[in-house]
């Protein structure tokens, strides 16, 4: 007879972080990668106008907002 071994993974907790610490983390990455100074600028105002949108049209405060840090991989 063979033996049936069960495992379960176990998901690590990712760090949460609030909305402003993710742009400037990703914004730093950018400026790591040798991206344009012209496109990090403009990469960050672009995220800068879309959580300022994201707060003034929530109740939630965009620091209140919480993401997960790095992004968990799609695919």
């Amino acid at each position: 007879m063979s033996q049936h071994r069960e495992t379960t993974a176990v998901a690590q907790a990712k760090p949460v972080i609030g909305l402003n610490e993710a742009l400037s983390a990703f914004i730093i990455s950018k400026q790591k990668s040798a991206i344009r100074p012209l496109s990090i600028k403009q990469l960050e105002q672009r995220t800068r106008h879309f959580i300022d949108t994201v707060s003034s049209k929530s109740t939630l405060k965009a620091e209140s907002m919480k993401i997960t840090w790095p992004p968990i991989p799609v695919g």
